[in-house]
This record gives structure tokens, sequence and C-alpha cells, in this order.
């Protein structure tokens, strides 16, 4: 068991050091506990076993059971480390901790999954959840800054609209003198 967490956090370590290609290569080595293609050919049930995992996280954030998903996520780590570097799951992870009032930990997870996602349709999903959380946290100018590497990267996406609200928002905090006590 500590030699695979050790292995796990080498493959987080890469991808912060040496990119995505490293982390994604670092992963694969551990192997997985449970892989649907294992035996190279595609076992229906054991995929459909995997995608009902992401359906009762899903579940557990929509009825506020933090906790719970949160488990079911590391259980999901755990037992394949490559999803770390999916979106998906790191969004699902944001989403349960920050309802589970780790909002720093979810925002390290976003910035994480930021470095590891290439997918335009969850990188404006993370970043204005991430600027959401930022904001929340009181660290505006680091907010500002997703908010605006959103609308740059993703200028069409849905989370467009509600960046830029928040980015009017923003600037006028960030611009408006500092009261006195």
């Amino acid at each position: 068991i500590q030699q695979r967490l050790l292995a796990i956090y080498r493959a987080d370590a890469a991808l912060l050091l040496e990119g995505m290609a490293a982390a994604s290569q670092a992963y694969g080595a551990i192997g997985t506990t449970s892989n649907p293609a294992a035996t190279g050919k595609l076992d229906r049930l054991a995929l459909a076993r995997e995608r009902g995992r992401y359906f009762e996280i899903q579940n557990q954030l929509a009825q506020k059971h933090y906790p719970e998903a949160l488990e079911a996520l590391e259980q999901l780590e755990w037992d394949q480390p490559g999803e770390r570097l999916s979106g998906a799951c790191n969004l699902l992870k944001a989403q349960a901790l920050a309802g589970a009032g780790q909002p720093r930990k979810a925002a390290v997870t976003l910035e994480r999954a930021l470095l590891a996602t290439l997918d335009d349709r969850e990188r404006p999903q993370m970043r204005l959840q991430l600027a959401q959380l930022l904001a929340s946290m009181d660290q505006s100018a680091r907010a500002l800054g997703q908010v605006r590497e959103l609308l740059k990267e993703s200028p069409y996406a849905r989370e467009a609209v509600t960046a830029a609200e928040l980015q009017r928002l923003l600037e006028t905090k960030l611009t408006a003198p500092a009261s006195k006590p």
C-alpha cells in the first residue's frame, strides 16, 4: 500500500515538474486495481461498473453528501491513478472538497487539473469554478486572472457569460478605494 501511494505521489510530482506526458507515463506504470480493458478485450460489464462510479459520485454531490463523494473519489483514484489526470474526476473532486468546507484543497485540485487537462470542454468549467473559489476566499486578483484566462481561451464557451459578470464584479472590487474603519 505504501509503495503504491508513493508511486501516486511521484506521478503527481511528475505532472508539476515534468508535464502531462511524464505524469501519464508514471500513472500508467502504477497500474490499476480494476481496469475494464485489462484483458485486451472490451469487458462491457466492467466498463459499465466504472461509469456507474461516476454516476454514483454525481448523485452524492447532488444530495450534498460530500464526505461520501470524497471517499468514492479517493477510492476511484486509488483503483485507477490515471483518473487523477481526468478533467471530469477533478471537477467532481473540487465540488466535493468545496462542499465539504475545504476550498483551498478544491482550488489546488483545479490548479493541478488545469496542468493536465487539454479538453476544451472542461477547461472553461475548471477555470470558472477556480475563479469562483478564489473569489470566495477573498483572492480577487487571482480570481480575476483565471476569469481573464477563461475569456481568452474560450470566449464562446457557455461559462464565458458567467465569467464576464464575475470579471466586472472583481474589477469593481479591486479598483474600489479601500474603506477605513
